[in-house]
């Protein structure tokens, strides 16, 4: 995964692409997954309470015949008190996806809760559940519970780590991430 940020004062902007290689028995695949471009506007209604309103695109670079252009609009929310924080979130991911071979999509609307902790000033955790309605008529909510952890190493360099745990079935029951980062 290649992620980008950028940050200007109460904007954010994001990119983000992937690359998968999969083995599962004697399918053999690989490729982009679709990419996104997401932006954000930050602010604070009332003390210790940020929201953080907007959406996204996400481009088809995934090779698939009926993949089409999606957009997202979610809000965010984040309340700190002392050293924690609650953590929300809710939106909907409209599919543009056209219907072919007996495939039909629906939009997809999702919601996030969550509590997290400042253990020190250079390291936070959090712990969420989230829920996203099937974009596939057919299946069940997409549900997982993360936990999310952030560390500062110094002004510039950051880590992430990350663990999720899928409790339906259409979920990947285990998926973790590191990542790197560098503050320009």
């Amino acid at each position: 995964t290649l992620q980008m940020d950028y940050y200007y004062r109460k904007l954010s902007l994001q990119l983000s692409t992937s690359y998968f290689n999969r083995e599962v028995e004697e399918n053999r695949d690989s490729g982009l997954n679709d990419t996104y471009l997401n932006g954000y506007w930050k602010f604070k209604p009332v003390q210790n309470l940020t929201l953080r309103v907007g959406g996204g695109l996400s481009i088809p670079t995934y090779d698939s015949e009926n993949n089409e252009l999606d957009y997202t609009v979610a809000t965010y929310l984040t309340y700190r008190y002392g050293k924690f924080s609650l953590l929300g979130g809710v939106g909907e991911t409209f599919i543009g996806d056209s219907d072919r071979n007996g495939t039909s999509y629906s939009d997809a609307l999702f919601y996030s809760l969550g509590v997290g902790y400042f253990v020190s000033d250079s390291l936070y955790s959090s712990l969420s559940y989230s829920s996203s309605s099937s974009i596939f008529n057919s299946n069940d909510s997409l549900e997982t519970i993360s936990l999310y952890n952030y560390y500062k190493f110094n002004e510039h360099w950051f880590l992430n780590l990350n663990y999720s745990r899928g409790l339906s079935d259409m979920v990947m029951r285990h998926n973790i991430g590191v990542s790197i980062g560098y503050y320009w």
